[in-house]
């Protein structure tokens, strides 16, 4: 028998989970939004918090079904896009996280991030040419964006020009969050590819030591 839907206790559900959220205890927030969610079961926004949350807390295979019940049954933002493509493609959903971000940039064309999610999407599926024509689309639309540059990196390093990627990557400055952590661990394995460990392991400590200052960079 199917539980009815409360939306009142789903409601107090929800703001108490904003407030944990606010404090940065994820983990004390999830169960709260777990409960909203069950409580309204129709509550897009709720699912996706719900979705966004679990990320963040590592339970990627259940946010990514999360994120998937809310792009079937709603109009998500083109945010809401970008964040589950991200999701989908750290994992390994590559088929989803290319469907999402090829919607985002249907929703708007003139933002370069579904193009670029697209692009590294394209290339986790074997499609190189899709993936090229992609960045450079991107490329051409905002050349001195740091999450274009990051993608471009990303690409060429899937395609093992690694030299090229960190050039790439030098051009990507100014990011922050989860984009940040991506550029981080990018950078290191790089230098690795190219057989320069002992620079790979400083700049990774002296990013790490940077980010104990930022703790944007831990949360998407």
């Amino acid at each position: 028998r199917a539980r009815a839907a409360r939306p009142q206790e789903a409601s107090w559900h929800h703001a108490l989970a904003g407030l944990y959220l606010e404090a940065g205890e994820l983990d004390v927030a999830l169960p709260h939004l777990q409960q909203a969610v069950e409580q309204a079961p129709g509550a897009m926004d709720y699912r996706m918090q719900l979705a966004r949350t679990l990320a963040a807390c590592g339970h990627g295979a259940e946010a990514v079904a999360s994120f998937k019940l809310v792009m079937d049954r709603a109009e998500p933002s083109v945010q809401d896009l970008l964040d589950a493509g991200e999701v989908a493609l750290a994992t390994q959903s590559p088929e989803l996280a290319h469907e999402w971000f090829e919607r985002a940039h249907g929703l708007a064309p003139q933002d370069p991030r579904g193009l670029v999610g697209s692009a590294r999407a394209a290339m986790a599926l074997g499609k190189g040419r899709k993936a090229r024509e992609r960045i450079e689309a991107a490329l051409r639309a905002a050349p001195n964006d740091p999450e274009v540059r990051l993608g471009q990196g990303e690409i060429l390093a899937m395609q093992r020009d690694h030299r090229a990627a960190l050039q790439a990557y030098e051009q990507a400055g100014g990011l922050s969050g989860a984009a940040k952590s991506r550029l981080i661990q990018a950078k290191s394995q790089a230098l690795m590819a190219l057989g320069q460990s002992e620079q790979a392991e400083q700049g990774l400590l002296a990013e790490l030591e940077q980010a104990n200052q930022d703790p944007s960079l831990w949360f998407p």
